[in-house]
């Protein structure tokens, strides 16, 4: 069943966990196979060496990270809006069963890469985690880990941030991290808008195929782009992870106390452009249009901390925010004699533009 905003559920579409099922009520494993894999038809399949295991199961723990970090906003965003009403389990299904979720095809995606990158496929990965190293305590204790981060993130838990920051990543390289990242997202916003008028179509904000189109937008890879650009991707750690921990980190510490101030001069700027955008197209372009950024790469090389570095000019800026969803969420509880399986879930879902930023 489709709704508006590009979040589909499926109420007869049931997840099978694969190599990290059994865990909740809804088998939210991150393998998605349909089912298990023999031991007669393993025997066909090639045996992976457990160094092979590890570093593929290492980087989907590592890939997965800003996926799961975008389900938990989701998902919180939802528990909100629906104000506790719909059941986690409802939930769960809501945003991973459905074979039109982008957060199902994101992680999908992640294993289709990674898997083919190392030379292996997700029958013999799947094979060799739940038989040949069944009882291997680094291998099973890295799909619970990713396992325990997926559950979490289902329920609006985010993953866990605290990590050890690079010496680089200073207060100033962090906002000018953020600033980027929000730029960039504006910047596709301003590129779909003008792609609207072109087409005849109107920029309004509760029109669904306007709607659509803006949900569209794929936050994660508008992140990673900008994390790559200063290096943040090439540690051990997920970048995003690293990113979010400076931001809370920073936030905190007294010893910054500009840093706060600045993040919100820029979530304000941000909610001024998006406005604008909708409000007066034309006075978007212009403004956006002379709009200067950092140069990242030489903020870092600079150990993050020159305020001298030069600014670049932007093509096409604005900057942006996620749609989030609203929602109309009716409960029918079974009737005497039913079982809870009759439980009956309607849920209303629209996207509508909200004007405030992306949260970190």
């Amino acid at each position: 069943r489709r709704v508006h905003g590009g979040i589909f559920m499926n109420k007869n579409l049931i997840i099978t966990g694969g190599v990290l099922a059994g865990v909740g009520a809804l088998a939210a494993g991150y393998f998605y196979y349909k089912q298990n894999v023999s031991s007669t038809d393993g025997a066909k399949l090639r045996r992976l060496p457990r160094e092979l295991v590890i570093k593929v199961l290492k980087q989907l723990d590592k890939d997965f990270y800003q996926h799961f970090y975008s389900l938990a906003e989701m998902v919180a965003k939802f528990k909100e809006q629906t104000q506790g009403r719909m059941p986690i389990d409802q939930i769960k299904e809501f945003f991973l069963s459905s074979e039109e979720s982008p957060i199902l095809h994101n992680i999908q995606d992640v294993e289709s890469k990674v898997y083919s990158a190392n030379g292996v496929t997700e029958e013999e990965i799947q094979f060799a985690c739940e038989n040949i190293y069944k009882d291997d305590q680094e291998i099973q204790t890295i799909m619970r880990t990713t396992k325990t981060t997926l559950d979490r993130a289902a329920m609006g838990i985010p993953p866990e941030s605290s990590t050890e920051l690079p010496d680089f990543m200073t207060p100033e390289l962090t906002l000018r991290i953020f600033e980027k990242i929000l730029y960039n997202q504006a910047k596709k916003m301003l590129e779909i808008a003008s792609q609207l008028q072109e087409t005849g179509g109107n920029i309004n904000p509760y029109d669904p195929s306007v709607a659509k189109a803006f949900g569209d937008i794929k936050i994660e890879e508008i992140r990673k782009e900008v994390l790559d650009e200063v290096g943040l991707n090439s540690f051990t750690e997920p970048g995003m992870k690293i990113f979010q921990y400076a931001v809370q980190k920073y936030s905190q510490d007294p010893s910054s106390p500009m840093f706060k101030k600045e993040l919100q001069r820029l979530e304000l700027e941000n909610q001024m452009n998006i406005q604008m955008i909708f409000q007066n197209f034309a006075q978007a372009q212009q403004k956006i249009g002379t709009q200067r950024l950092t140069d990242l790469k030489a903020l870092r090389n600079s150990g993050g901390r020159s305020s001298q570095i030069q600014v670049q000019s932007a093509p096409v800026p604005v900057r942006t925010a996620a749609l989030p969803i609203t929602t109309t969420t009716t409960i029918t509880q079974p009737q005497q004699g039913e079982s809870r399986s009759h439980v009956v879930v309607e849920t209303k879902v629209e996207t509508v533009i909200e004007l405030s930023l992306i949260h970190i």
